[in-house]
């Protein structure tokens, strides 16, 4: 039951999944979600290290995403959740290998 829903769960981020290799709040979305991002970026790494098939264009395309986002990243002291955002970014990165400072 386990492995036929992390299977389903990967195949079901796919319509998240933007060109640019982030994902949307919603399946379909015009732009990506930053939470929603690393957030299925996590799920997709762990899922990769439990050894599922994920397909390494979505990985590939989603880290060179974050990497984009963390270097462009500035404080902003209006946004509520810009740090913990920026900092789960990070953290996911480190995650999946492939560190950005």
């Amino acid at each position: 039951m386990i492995q036929s829903n992390i299977k389903a769960g990967v195949e079901r981020l796919k319509s998240f999944h933007q060109r640019d290799g982030g994902f949307g709040y919603w399946p379909g979305a015009e732009n990506a979600d930053s939470w929603s991002t690393t957030y299925a970026g996590h799920f997709l790494v762990e899922a990769e290290k439990k050894g599922y098939l994920v397909p390494s264009d979505m990985l590939r395309k989603w880290k060179k995403y974050q990497r984009s986002k963390a270097q462009a990243w500035r404080r902003n002291q209006e946004a509520y959740s810009s740090e913990l955002i920026q900092a789960y970014r990070l953290y996911s990165l480190a995650l999946a290998g492939d560190p950005e400072l």
